[in-house]
């Protein structure tokens, strides 16, 4: 009896903790590059090399990975920040930039429905105005997309915690 009761205890746990995995937003394990030019491998160089000289360069210091991060700010819609391993996360804020996903390109200043085929799951998701796609095996980087009340796209964030 005791084994039984055991077989069926290990049984619910299992069922339990299989259920409670479902996630309600898509992930992308793919390369990710912006503008079809710059990967999270991208040095600071290479970026400069790419895009130009940032119109601003400002410094953090990021407690958790014990590092000094480097952000360039670009006055026409971006902020790329650097951490002792490169490219760690950016922002884009203007249609001069674009993040290629395999074939997809998400774009602000487009419509927030056009990840609806791609990424359904992110689509439904959305919440006042903010939806994202989680972004590797992890669960420690995600896409936050911001959009209007119009549906437009108006900020493409790499966010890490």
């Amino acid at each position: 009896m005791k084994r039984i009761n055991l077989t069926i205890f290990i049984l619910f746990l299992t069922v339990i903790s299989c259920s409670g995995q479902s996630t309600k937003i898509d992930t992308f394990s793919g390369e990710i590059k912006v503008n079809n030019q710059i990967s999270f491998e991208a040095t600071k160089q290479s970026v400069k090399s790419e895009f130009g000289q940032p119109n601003d360069i400002t410094t953090e210091y990021w407690e958790i990975g014990q590092e000094t991060a480097t952000a360039f700010h670009y006055s026409n819609g971006a902020t790329l920040k650097f951490g002792d391993q490169g490219l760690e996360s950016f922002k884009l804020t203007s249609s001069n930039y674009y993040i290629k996903m395999g074939s997809f390109e998400l774009r602000v200043g487009k419509s927030i429905s056009s990840i609806q085929n791609v990424f359904p799951k992110s689509y439904n998701y959305r919440n006042s105005g903010t939806t994202s796609i989680a972004l590797g095996t992890g669960d420690y980087r995600f896409l936050l997309i911001e959009y209007n009340s119009t549906g437009k796209i108006t900020s493409i964030d790499v966010r890490t915690f």
